[in-house]
């Protein structure tokens, strides 16, 4: 007997209802893959992936929460959950203590389950770097040769300009020489403070050639009491890491470094001195030194078997940078801001960085900003070219002058600075024999090259010539929120011879551009790059 509706009671029809109604509720989940909860609005976390210093806090939301969030840290030492707030219990402020490292926050809702990764970095310094012990082979003299005060003098005019000149043609010849390579870095304080030290162990032409490369009419005496105050001023800096470390290394039983070629480096650099037998332990050794000195930034400078027989004296130079924001930055949270368009014009979905600078500038029909690092000593600046200019291109056109006068003549607008800047990281490694070359110092890589006055004459080989194998320079950096780490390394290789006021100004480098890391007392570039794609 078929039973209708009309003769079904009624609480049974309301029975009968509702489960049609669940049923097809359940159905649509099915199909859809979706918690029903949740049907209508797609649930996620503000951010995937946080970077936060160590005692720093940062917020933490879940968007369309349907339900109530239950919050859960996998390590709360590392980070703790330390507010919550919202009907749901949305938002939280997470709280990252004295431990380093990673671990996961998740964000229950309903039967969801959202993750955050969250890595906690220390603050400058607050990290000792690894130091990889030396092997035997290589003997440390530096105590022959006792450290005496050095003399020092506040840049001039005549030193500023000759230097950011060099950095400006170091670049641009260093972007010339190299086409395939997108993203390009280099500190012109390493190579300048790694062929000054050379230069004090040159004489006559060879010298005076350096010399009008490195630093025009000024010469190497001066230079080296401008680079000795500088690079004590900037270490002395509180609140960020700026290390300028340097040492020689000579053949063992083939070649005695002259004592006062040794001295004066030592005197305005604190260079190390190291004799060895330049073989593959050497240059292990070597790499090693440049590891400890870049604060484990650079892992080599020089590559298994990289020294030929006739390798003599090897200076190498490291420089390390670790430098929070004045005030961390933040993440830009629309989609639409998080894109950067690369010089292929290849769109990418990259970590934006949002703040307000300290400064506006303009370079030859560029825009750009500045923003301070804690200690104001050191300062960031990223230039966009002109819309539809190659940053390649655009950079060639530029003159020490310029740039030395954008920094000098930047403003603070009423309505301030708003940038955005993507975070970014990689690492960079060229010989810069062609580009010195290219900017004039030929005599230095010739067989007429005269390094005389490196030679100890009662050494084995006293009558031997020198002249500049190979000059290699790496770098590396990585940016975020909180801050930058950078470093340099370079060696040389000596060889045996045969807008309105009251609005801000928009700076957004979502398209390859310029930047630096400017000393702010001189306006000096203790490095300078382009980025052209995110990495």
């Amino acid at each position: 007997m078929m039973i209708t509706a009309r003769q079904t009671h009624p609480m049974l029809r309301t029975a009968i209802l509702a489960l049609v109604l669940l049923t097809a509720l359940f159905g649509l989940s099915a199909v859809s893959g979706a918690d029903p909860a949740f049907a209508a609005s797609k649930v996620k976390l503000s951010k995937t992936r946080i970077t936060v210093q160590t005692g720093a806090k940062v917020k933490l939301s879940v968007k369309n929460a349907g339900k109530k969030v239950k919050w859960t840290t996998s390590d709360k030492k590392r980070v703790a959950i330390s507010k919550k707030s919202g009907k749901k219990k949305q938002n939280v402020v997470l709280k990252a203590g004295k431990k380093t490292g990673t671990c996961w926050i998740k964000a229950k809702v309903g039967k969801k389950t959202l993750k955050c990764k969250v890595t906690v970095k220390g603050k400058a310094g607050s990290t000792e770097p690894k130091v990889l012990p030396l092997s035997k082979s290589s003997v440390d003299l530096s105590a022959k040769y006792p450290y005496s005060a050095a003399t020092d003098k506040d840049s001039d005019t005549a030193f500023d300009k000759a230097y950011t000149d060099f950095a400006v043609r170091l670049l641009q010849e260093t972007i010339r020489g190299d086409s395939s390579t997108l993203n390009i870095l280099i500190s012109p304080d390493s190579v300048m403070t790694a062929l000054t030290m050379t230069e004090n162990g040159a004489a006559g032409e060879t010298k005076e050639e350096m010399q009008k490369v490195l630093s025009g009419s000024v010469t190497a005496s001066d230079v080296n009491k401008y680079l000795y105050r500088m690079h004590s001023r900037l270490s002395g800096s509180q609140g960020l890491i700026y290390r300028n470390s340097n040492s020689i290394w000579a053949k063992k039983g083939v070649i005695n470094a002259a004592p006062d070629f040794l001295k004066t480096n030592k005197k305005y650099y604190k260079a190390s001195f190291y004799g060895a037998p330049f073989n593959n332990d050497t240059i292990s050794d070597m790499n090693k030194w440049v590891y400890n000195n870049s604060r484990n930034m650079i892992r080599k400078i020089i590559e298994p078997n990289g020294l030929s027989e006739d390798a003599r004296l090897v200076l190498i130079n490291a420089v390390a940078f670790e430098g929070p924001w004045s005030k961390p930055l933040n993440t830009v949270s629309k989609d639409s801001d998080k894109v950067f368009t690369a010089a292929d014009h290849t769109e990418q979905k990259v970590t934006m960085l949002a703040g307000t600078g300290d400064g506006y500038l303009e370079l030859a029909n560029g825009q750009g900003f500045c923003y301070n690092y804690s200690s104001k000593d050191i300062a960031f600046v990223g230039i966009l070219p002109p819309e539809g200019a190659s940053v390649r291109t655009w950079a060639a056109t530029l003159s020490g002058e310029d740039l030395s006068d954008a920094w000098k003549n930047r403003t603070v607008p009423k309505g301030g600075v708003v940038f955005h800047l993507p975070a970014f990281k990689y690492d960079y490694s060229a010989s810069m024999k062609d580009v010195l070359k290219a900017m004039g110092m030929k005599k230095a890589f010739s067989a007429g090259a005269d390094f005389s006055g490196m030679i100890d004459p009662s050494g084995p080989d006293p009558k031997q010539s020198l002249q500049i194998d190979d000059v290699l320079h790496k770098t590396h950096i990585e940016l975020d929120q909180n801050g930058t780490r950078a470093a340099a390394a370079t060696a040389v290789i000596l060889e045996k011879s045969s807008a309105p006021v009251d609005q801000p100004e928009y700076v957004y480098l979502d398209r390859p551009f310029l930047y630096g890391l400017i000393d702010t007392k001189t306006g000096n570039p203790l490095f300078l790059g382009i980025v052209e794609k995110i990495q």
